[in-house]
């Protein structure tokens, strides 16, 4: 019986070591060359930031060079991502990383956890969150809304001081109020016996909106209430449209055209136009009012005073500079940025302060702008930028607007 107990004995133990010896190599074969990585629910999301966490289900046999997460707000858009790495050394377990400047308030956003070895890039699984924005980002999202209606891709915005008015090249015109967020669509359009689409400029006097078709040389003026239609007031002394610029301001209840072909001056109490200096530029995009001067974007930046009729060249962007320019005017300074062509986008944002000549650059924006048409406006203390993004198959648009507030750069 002690030898059959033995036996037992020796059996038994066998069979543990042989076990022990499948189980070391299972081990040694489920932990892989590369690393196993897992994007985790994102947390402590609110007006500050939030807090990127992802897992190292294991390191693998690799060094891994590098690690964290990458995160845009459409997955389709992964190779132009925002990427945050985690300094610490990378180990099995869960990791984090606390997102302060670049979130944009209101936008839905994919974040995917990642490692780098030598050889190989691993990504973990997407987890999307809604973002209330970041402590140091100066872009929040307003309105992001389906738009039926026929969107011509020319378009314009301007401001009254209270809402924001948007014309298209098929003459429809909008109006966004920044108390409420919502972009409504005014009863009424800009009629024409030409059907062919127009540019379009504009600035406000008073209680008008005046709205210059550029291809027609036309005059029009709209009640800022949406109830009124707009009435065609008289002819504009200038050259049709060409692509080396137009725009439309006021400064102190005079409104202004100006063209590379001519600037003018318009009275309102004599219904009237004066001509003035001419721009010193072949080109320019962008003008912007700030005090009782207007401030033209031409690559080089120039001032005009309507005191002295005269123009002078104030300073020159130090930025990327491709085509069009987004550029606002908000208390004593001057915006610009985010440049773009047919091909190209940038994504740098410069603030100038006038009295002190003196540019400053805002941390990169982590907007994904459209190459082609963009609207932008200013109230007292805000901006506002907006775009329309066409369906594939042209039956609507979305529309959408980012606010900009300077108050939060850091």
């Amino acid at each position: 019986m002690q030898n059959i107990a033995t036996f037992k004995k020796l059996i038994y133990l066998s069979l543990m070591i042989t076990m022990l010896l499948s189980c070391t190599k299972d081990a040694e074969i489920g932990i892989k060359n590369y690393p196993v990585i897992q994007t985790l629910e994102v947390s402590k999301i609110d007006a500050n930031g939030a807090m990127f966490n992802g897992q190292f289900i294991n390191t693998g046999l690799s060094e891994i060079i590098e690690y964290g997460f990458i995160f845009a707000p459409d997955e389709a858009f992964q190779h132009e991502s925002d990427t945050i790495l985690v300094s610490k050394k990378a180990m099995n377990g869960t990791f984090s990383v606390n997102i302060n400047t670049f979130l944009i308030a209101n936008l839905t956003y994919k974040v995917r956890a990642f490692a780098k070895t030598k050889d190989n890039i691993i990504y973990g699984n997407f987890v999307q969150f809604q973002s209330q924005g970041s402590s140091e980002n100066p872009w929040s999202l307003k309105e992001n809304s389906r738009w039926e209606q026929y969107i011509n891709n020319n378009f314009y915005g301007t401001s009254n001081g209270k809402l924001g008015i948007i014309i298209d090249g098929a003459r429809w015109i909008s109006y966004f109020d920044p108390t409420t967020n919502i972009l409504s669509d005014i009863e009424g359009r800009i009629y024409s016996t030409n059907p062919q689409s127009s540019r379009f400029n504009s600035f406000c006097l008073n209680e008008y909106v005046y709205f210059i078709d550029c291809d027609r040389l036309e005059l029009w003026r709209l009640k800022t209430r949406k109830e009124y239609e707009a009435t065609k007031i008289g002819d504009v002394p200038s050259a049709p449209y060409n692509q080396n610029g137009s725009a439309a301001f006021a400064i102190n209840n005079i409104g202004y055209y100006l063209t590379t072909d001519g600037f003018y001056a318009y009275d309102e109490s004599s219904d009237s136009w004066a001509k003035k200096a001419s721009i010193p530029a072949t080109f320019f995009h962008s003008a912007q009012v700030l005090g009782n001067k207007v401030y033209v974007f031409s690559k080089d930046i120039w001032k005009y005073n309507p005191e002295s009729n005269l123009w002078t060249k104030e300073t020159e962007f130090p930025g990327i500079w491709y085509k069009k320019i987004v550029s606002f005017s908000i208390k004593n300074k001057l915006y610009y940025g985010l440049s773009s062509d047919n091909c190209n986008s940038a994504t740098d944002l410069w603030e100038y302060t006038p009295e002190l000549k003196v540019w400053k650059e805002i941390e990169n924006s982590p907007l994904n702008l459209p190459k082609q048409v963009f609207i932008n406006f200013s109230f007292d203390s805000v901006g506002y930028l907006g775009f329309f993004t066409e369906n594939f198959y042209k039956t609507y648009h979305i529309f959408t607007i980012f606010e900009f507030n300077p108050k939060k750069i850091k």
